[in-house]
């Protein structure tokens, strides 16, 4: 059972990780509609956030097998709901 339940957990954070993909992806252009460059920024922006997805993803991991799932899940989820939160002001305007 506790194969069956890692497996599961790994499908659910892979099918969140596609959602939020397929969420942001479309609204993505209308931050950047009013800029010089759009298409530039909007590139940008999409390797920024790629790249720190490819460079967090195995850190989190290496942290997670030294200190533990749960509390790199609790630390990454507050951090999320953080920048979510810096966010708010430019979802606003």
């Amino acid at each position: 059972m506790g194969k069956r339940y890692r497996l599961l957990l790994v499908y659910s954070l892979v099918l969140v990780d596609v959602v939020v993909g397929a969420v942001v992806t479309p609204v993505m252009p209308q931050f950047v509609k009013n800029r010089t460059y759009p298409a530039l920024w909007l590139a940008g922006a999409t390797a920024l956030f790629l790249g720190l997805q490819l460079f967090s993803g195995p850190l989190l991991g290496k942290l997670a097998d030294a200190i533990g799932r749960r509390p790199i899940l609790i630390v990454s989820t507050l951090g999320t709901l953080l920048a979510n939160g810096f966010l708010i002001p430019v979802k606003a305007g």
